[in-house]
C-alpha cells in the first residue's frame, strides 16, 4: 500500500471548508492540476465525480462515505489497483484542521505509486495550501 497525506490548520469554520469541498465544479480553483470537475448528481454517497487533469484523460471517482461538515471519501480504479481519497475536518479551539489523504492498494499499487505517487503527493500539498488560502481571504 502507498499513501500520502497533508493537513492545514486555518481560522475558519468547518462549513467553509465543506462548502469548498462539495462545490465540485469549483475544484479547479483549488487544484491547478485540474482542467475541470463535475458530479453526476448531488454530493452524496454513490455519486460519481469526473475529473479532467491537465494533459491526461478524464478519470472518475465514486463517493463512498460522507458525513456533512466532517468527512467524505471517494474511490477510483486503476488497472489492478484502487485509489482512495479521504477528506476530514477537525474542529479546533481557534479554527479547523483539514486533511486529505490518498492511498493506493491492490496488486499493482507498487507500479502505479512509482509512476505517479510523487506527482500526486506534490499536487495534494499544493491543493491543500491553496484551499487554506481560499477560505482565509
Amino acid at each position: 500500500m502507498w499513501t500520502a497525506s497533508h493537513s492545514e490548520t486555518v481560522r475558519a469554520q468547518a462549513r467553509e471548508i465543506w462548502q469548498r469541498w462539495t462545490e465540485v465544479t469549483r475544484w479547479p480553483e483549488q487544484d491547478a492540476s485540474l482542467v475541470s470537475a463535475s458530479i453526476n448528481g448531488p454530493f452524496a454517497v454513490g455519486s460519481v465525480i469526473t475529473l479532467k487533469p491537465k494533459g491526461s484523460p478524464a478519470v472518475t471517482v465514486t463517493l463512498v462515505e460522507l458525513t456533512p461538515n466532517v468527512s467524505f471519501s471517494s474511490v477510483g480504479k486503476l488497472p489492478l489497483a484502487q485509489l482512495r481519497f479521504d477528506h476530514t475536518i477537525d474542529e479546533m479551539k481557534d479554527g479547523v484542521r483539514f486533511t486529505q489523504s490518498v492511498s493506493m492498494t491492490g496488486p499493482l499499487a507498487w507500479l502505479w505509486s512509482g509512476l505517479m505517487g510523487s506527482t500526486m503527493a506534490a499536487n495534494l500539498t499544493a491543493r491543500m495550501q491553496r484551499l487554506a488560502q481560499l477560505v482565509t481571504t
